[in-house]
């Protein structure tokens, strides 16, 4: 259960991390920060319920919820 812990939370860091290099590199953004916040706040709700998951299917269900979520946040 804590390797499949570890590896979800390295897919949504990497998701965020993406997201975060798209904004990075998007000249249209001016406010970064305000752009990256509700990416950080999905990744880091994601990672809460990937670590208060007690069976590897919550972990994956988590993580999948999470993934959508951070790629579905965006700047406003």
């Amino acid at each position: 259960l804590a390797i499949n812990k570890a590896e979800a939370i390295a897919e949504i860091d990497a998701a965020k991390a993406a997201k975060d290099a798209a904004i990075e590199n998007n000249a249209n953004i001016t406010d970064k920060a305000a752009a990256k916040a509700p990416i950080a706040t999905a990744a880091s709700t994601a990672k809460d319920q990937i670590n208060a998951a007690n069976a590897v299917a919550d972990v994956t269900t988590a993580k999948d919820a999470g993934l959508l979520a951070v790629n579905k946040a965006e700047a406003i």
